[in-house]
């Protein structure tokens, strides 16, 4: 699994910071390395209470249509499909504040000498920096599709509405069924409807984006 050594950065700054720009460094590393774990923990949640929904053969497409249109509710079913939701929308929330963390820790790294929290954010970070090699790994992920629509789904779901969670069966090619997320708007930018599963696929490189940027920083660090 791609890990970021946390200890070996704590290490260093330890040598070359003060130990109240440590004691906050290592603080965000922590919250960083938590949220990155509760983001994976809910994304296993999501696949492991869908496990005898997740068949992709055409008797499991028919079959689930059937449950779907059927007047007798399948309380197992719905209680799945529930969790499902709860646990994708918990792993978003949770991998869209790793940029954020991330940058609070950049910033104590490279640049100690500013000491409010809250002037510190993943965008001013990048405006600011001096490495040219890194603001362009930094920019990679803040121009991403993957980062552009977390970052929106996000901030919707926590300070706006709902994406509306719905149960889809198609008969497409690849028999997809599963939670499809309303298409929405954010600060003017219309995002289409997105399956689950496409869902996780973001959650997944927003977090292998993270981490990698944070090995990245442990070689900045003489």
């Amino acid at each position: 699994m791609n890990t970021w050594n946390l200890k070996v950065l704590r290490e260093k700054l330890q040598i070359t910071h003060q130990k109240d720009d440590v004691d906050r460094a290592v603080s965000c590393m922590d919250s960083f390395d938590w949220k990155n774990k509760a983001s994976l923990y809910h994304i296993n949640t999501a696949n492991e209470v869908f496990l005898n929904y997740s068949g992709k053969d055409d008797q499991d497409v028919m079959d689930m249509m059937h449950r779907i249109l059927s007047n007798e509710v399948d309380e197992e079913f719905e209680k799945a499909k529930r969790i499902r939701e709860f646990s994708l929308v918990a792993a978003a929330t949770s991998v869209h504040t790793l940029p954020e963390l991330l940058a609070q820790i950049i910033s104590v790294t490279l640049n100690p000498e500013i000491k409010d929290v809250h002037s510190i954010s993943f965008n001013r970070v990048i405006k600011k920096i001096k490495e040219t090699k890194y603001k362009v790994k930094l920019e990679s992920l803040q121009n991403s599709e993957e980062y552009k629509y977390i970052n929106a789904f996000a901030n919707t779901v926590k300070h706006i509405t709902l994406v509306k969670p719905k149960y889809t069966v198609g008969f497409d090619p690849e028999n997809y069924h599963g939670i499809v997320f309303d298409r929405f708007q954010f600060k003017g930018t219309p995002f289409k409807a997105t399956r689950d599963e496409k869902l996780i696929e973001y959650i997944h490189a927003i977090r292998t984006f993270c981490v990698n940027l944070g090995k990245d920083l442990n070689r900045l660090v003489c």
